[in-house]
């Protein structure tokens, strides 16, 4: 068995921090080098190790299960010994791919070690990288998923939305050779033609993710010798600009098929690349008729990252062109503007290739509101996941028929559906097979923010209104030189990328919380400069 030759390799060719590997992670984007070989080849020798136990699990074989499923647990530790570095905080060198692949096979030791690692590898993506990823072949399949696993989804969604270098974006959007298929490397078009793919699906593990995270259809482990036995239904809990999602696929029982539409609220969003057009509509949001843009909260050309409700400028390439979108699309139901140099008549960043962000806000707000469809092929159960996001005295109903109320599930309304678990994040319900269309409807949230802009090494406080309330989501959260008002937050040059992460593992499911702000709390985004700390959350009621 091949796993049985690696260990065999491993033991005889001094353990994992001399593997055997071959081309490792392959062409990380230029200039960042590639990771430790000697790692990412443990890595594949331990995911492999885990996969032959999962295998002896699945056929019933305990012998080989115990076996394997020791000797990767074995492994993960020796992993952690072998390049985890104690003086610096972070495994190897310190690149992505490095800390991600940890991650993904459970080796980071729990605690403040798996904390202050978390916080390392968001500072990494969001400063150090100003939002990029800067992984190979190796690391990108595995950075969105440990992402996700981290719970941060929404910083995913930035890096699968970019459009400048390295990203998927640039591959299609570069004003010198856009693509229409994956690029081998993510500089193509300035390197020469060899080992240089226009034809290559090596980051189309992308794709997954897609249909895992964005679409929310997850299997796992849940094939048997029937097939498909319980496939589970999960749209995303983020609130960005990403409003609607379907995707379907073929299985032995049948096809599996979803589609999700977020609505409501008054926040709408648009982002486009350079020479691209950038569209706004209350349309988009479910606004109800007759509602129109009543003003424009962040409107910036250049290099601004981040996503809806979270955007954020670099001084050194911005354009403020909130006066332009003003009087271009206030008093509009929607409106749309080509995001350019001819547009705007000012380069912000000579030779810098730029894009556009806007947020704007719209009258006659709707509640908020999520639909879910499913289809659950013949001989399968599924476990349908409904993110609460901003929502709150939650109402689910299922083709019409209201199955959860007033902070209860109501029993023996529709056949095939049953109920599972409430949390500070979601609700979940079970089903038989069969097709099915849930919404979530709710009141808007009630928003809480801290008084004011809080100053390094003093405590932050977080709390709901109404002592019946609790926090289920964080609008908005930045350590660095964030700019704006409660309702109207925004990021500028200095923004720890843990931030967001910090606020959620302090005050989720809580009334109020408290915690330190500081750089051994987020960890430093900017060294030298004076920081403070805002954020928003959103206070909902079952």
């Amino acid at each position: 068995m091949y796993v049985d030759y690696l260990t065999e390799r491993d033991t005889s060719g001094g353990g994992l921090s001399k593997m055997y590997y071959n081309y490792g992670d392959w062409v990380p984007p230029p200039p960042t080098p590639m990771c430790n070989s000697h790692l990412t080849a443990s890595f594949a020798y331990i995911a492999s190790t885990m996969q032959v136990a999962e295998i002896a699990k699945a056929l019933g074989n305990t012998t080989d299960y115990d076996h394997y499923s020791g000797l990767a647990s074995s492994l993960s530790k020796e992993f952690t010994s072998a390049f985890y570095s104690t003086s610096n905080g972070f495994y190897d060198s310190g690149l992505q791919t490095a800390q991600v692949l940890p991650f993904w096979l459970g080796a980071v030791p729990s605690g403040d070690q798996a904390i202050a690692l978390e916080n390392y590898l968001l500072n990494d993506i969001v400063v150090t990288h100003k939002g990029h990823l800067s992984t190979g072949i190796v690391g990108t399949k595995f950075l969105f998923e440990v992402l996700d696993q981290l719970g941060r989804t929404d910083l995913a969604l930035q890096l699968a939305e970019n459009f400048d270098y390295p990203s998927f974006g640039y591959m299609a959007v570069n004003n010198i050779e856009p693509a229409t298929t994956f690029w081998e490397l993510w500089d193509t078009p300035v390197e020469g033609p060899g080992m240089n793919s226009r034809n290559h699906i090596m980051f189309g593990s992308v794709g997954a993710w897609f249909y895992k995270t964005l679409a929310g259809i997850r299997t796992g482990d849940a094939y048997g010798a029937g097939g498909l036995r319980n496939v589970t239904f999960a749209p995303p809990n983020v609130l960005s600009g990403l409003s609607q999602v379907s995707a379907s696929f073929n299985t032995l029982n049948g096809q599996v098929e979803t589609s999700w539409k977020r609505t409501g609220g008054s926040v709408v969003c648009g982002q486009a690349a350079e020479n691209y057009a950038l569209e706004l509509s209350c349309a988009s949001i479910g606004a109800s008729s007759g509602s129109v843009i009543s003003s424009i909260s962040f409107a910036s050309y250049g290099t601004p990252s981040g996503h809806c409700n979270r955007y954020g400028y670099q001084s050194a390439c911005h354009l403020n062109i909130t006066q332009f979108v003003t009087n271009l699309c206030v008093g509009k139901d929607s409106c749309s503007f080509n995001a350019s140099l001819a547009t705007f008549g000012k380069d912000p960043c000579f030779d810098t290739f730029k894009r556009a962000y806007v947020q704007a806000v719209c009258t006659l707000p709707t509640k908020p509101a999520l639909s879910l469809n499913v289809v659950v092929p013949v001989g399968s159960v599924s476990t349908v996941v409904l993110p609460r996001l901003e929502m709150s005295n939650i109402v689910v109903a299922e083709s019409g028929n209201v199955i959860y109320r007033n902070g209860a599930f109501l029993s023996n309304v529709v056949d095939g559906v049953s109920f599972g678990t409430v949390t500070a994040s979601s609700l979940v319900f079970n089903t038989s097979s069969g097709s099915y269309s849930f919404t979530a409807s709710g009141a808007a949230p009630t928003y809480a923010c801290t008084p004011g802009h809080v100053a390094e090494n003093t405590a932050a406080k977080l709390a709901c209104p109404d002592p019946s309330q609790t926090i289920t989501y964080v609008s908005f959260a930045s350590y660095g030189t964030p700019k704006g008002g409660c309702g109207s937050f925004f990021v500028q040059d200095c923004h720890a990328g843990s931030s967001v992460a910090v606020v959620e593992r302090a005050c989720l499911g809580k009334n109020s919380c408290t915690f330190t702000v500081g750089d051994p709390t987020f960890g430093d985004p900017c060294y030298g400069t004076v920081k403070s700390f805002v954020a928003q959350v959103a206070c909902t009621s079952a």
